[in-house]
């Protein structure tokens, strides 16, 4: 692999990024990964959506699904 490091972002980057609004739901951003085997989406400011805000991974998508399992378990548990 000589000279792969010095390959440039530009030339392996993608174009057209997929990318997800702050007040996208949860769904809707698995949704936008899996449609595009993606494992982790840009979010962007709903007022300029060429400014990142932050970023959500597939593993923080199953964190808050896991915790809201648990959540309703817990709740039923106790009724």
């Amino acid at each position: 692999m000589p000279g792969r490091l010095e390959t440039k972002v530009e030339d392996v980057m993608s174009r057209d990024p997929v990318t997800v609004l702050p007040t996208d739901t949860l769904a809707q951003a698995m949704l936008k990964m899996t449609g595009r085997d993606l494992g982790r989406l840009p979010v962007v400011s709903p007022e300029d959506p060429k400014r990142p805000v932050g970023i959500i991974t597939r593993s923080d998508v199953l964190r808050a699904y896991n915790r809201g399992l648990l959540e309703r378990e817990r709740a039923q548990a106790s009724d």
